[in-house]
């Protein structure tokens, strides 16, 4: 009787012990899935994030890109407009006749004997 007794207490402890480590290893697996998907949204946030500000400084750069083209177009129409108004004045106009003198090959005697060759 009381080796039976035993027996079953022995069986008691163990089932105890076998439910024990049952539930703690679910524990395990269910805090092991909850850090997984706090890993998942984590990275998730952390993308969209990064495609935010990828979008912004796209935007940005989009605004300067525009800014400057619209510099460039307002001075090449300075530019051609001073140049006419500009070539009137005494020293531009020097410059432009050296300018003239170099391209026909009529500057200094150094430059001109070696073009003849």
């Amino acid at each position: 009787m009381e080796e039976e007794e035993e027996e079953e207490e022995e069986e008691e402890e163990e089932e105890e012990e076998e439910k024990k480590k049952k539930k703690k290893k679910n524990e395990e697996e269910e805090n092991k899935s909850k850090k997984k998907k706090k890993k998942k949204k984590k990275k998730k946030k952390k993308k969209k994030k990064k495609k935010k500000n990828e979008e912004e400084e796209n935007k940005s750069k989009k605004k300067k890109k525009k800014k400057k083209r619209g510099r460039r177009r307002r001075r090449r129409r300075r530019s051609s407009s001073s140049s006419s108004s500009s070539s009137s004045s005494s020293s531009s106009s020097r410059s432009n006749r050296r300018r003239r003198r170099r391209r026909r090959g009529g500057g200094s005697s150094s430059s001109s004997s070696i073009q003849k060759k």
